[in-house]
């Protein structure tokens, strides 16, 4: 009983949590005091990039859905972007983690320019599934993590051109890692059906998709499908497929000077109306409200879909 209110809570509190990466880079780094606190009010969420953390000291549990990790100083995290997860510091204790956001798709397409096929069996590998791991167990991924958080926090002379090497050094790394990994469980089997469909929808979002051709690439009826698909992900996968449209959304919202009426064509939404009401639903205000805010850092919103943390 108390697993499936666990999920049911998860479900209704799961946020998507939008950063905007600064121009010309793939790395956005959230660094300092604002980080070193009592880790548990947020709810499980995910976010648009992928999120890298190191614990610097402190305890507590990283949740991924219905499995918890425990940490402590020397953990680190690797989490692809559509991994629904949240922190929880033990009670009465203090934690300090720096984390860092990267696009990793776009980084790994601009150094494998003229080989695509090895940006993708890098990227496929990487963003695979979530990593719980420290620098006891894997000390040189973690010693990569902690040279890109002091570039970022020192950015000395030609730190962008050291933050790349050190970012490529480290996705290799994790790719190198992923070929030994063998399924543990049934759930991870799970996951794995999923990896392929989640990837499809962020290629074809702007496309009409339907459930039961998602079902058949995993050669899954659509009953069982679903069932899957919610278990893992905390939402259906029409949900999860209009939360992708509208990440999209206000990315163009934001980037671009095209209407509204041309966004919500390029994201898939058939008509106006489907549009306002799932992006008033997700964000708790209309696209054109959302389009006039001021950028204001990394301000969050108590909402399901968040401009940073």
């Amino acid at each position: 009983m108390k697993k499936v209110e666990k999920e049911q809570k998860n479900k209704e509190n799961l946020e998507f949590r939008y950063y905007e990466m600064p121009i010309d880079t793939y790395l956005l780094a959230l660094l300092g005091e604002r980080w070193i606190l009592n880790y548990g009010t947020d709810p499980m969420h995910f976010h648009n990039y992928m999120e890298i953390g190191y614990c610097y000291y402190g305890e507590g549990q990283i949740v991924f859905r219905q499995d918890e990790y425990e940490y402590r100083e020397g953990v680190f995290t690797v989490i692809p972007n559509d991994v629904p997860h949240c922190t929880r510091s033990e009670p009465e204790t203090i934690s300090r983690w720096e984390y860092l956001f990267v696009d990793v798709e776009g980084l790994l397409y601009h150094i494998y320019r003229d080989k695509p096929v090895k940006a993708e069996r890098i990227l496929k590998r990487i963003m695979e599934r979530a990593i719980v791991s420290s620098r006891k167990k894997n000390p040189k991924v973690a010693e990569l993590i902690r040279n890109i958080l002091e570039e970022m926090r020192e950015q000395s002379e030609f730190y962008k051109e050291g933050i790349q090497g050190y970012l490529l050094a480290l996705l290799v790394e994790l790719a190198r890692e992923r070929e030994t990994v063998e399924t543990e469980n049934e759930e991870e089997k799970d996951e794995e059906r999923l990896v392929g469909v989640l990837k499809y929808i962020s290629k074809h979002y702007a496309e009409e998709i339907k459930v039961n051709e998602l079902a058949a690439m995993c050669c899954l009826s659509e009953a069982h499908f679903r069932r899957i698909f919610q278990k893992i992900m905390n939402v259906t996968p029409s949900e999860y497929i209009n939360m992708i449209r509208i990440q999209n959304a206000c990315t163009l919202l934001k980037k671009t000077s095209n209407s509204i009426e041309e966004i919500r064509i390029k994201v898939g939404f058939p008509t106006a109306s489907t549009f306002n009401r799932n992006f008033n639903k997700l964000v708790k205000m209309s696209p054109g409200q959302w389009r006039q805010q001021k950028d204001d850092g990394l301000a969050g919103f108590s909402i399901s879909i968040h401009k940073g943390w």
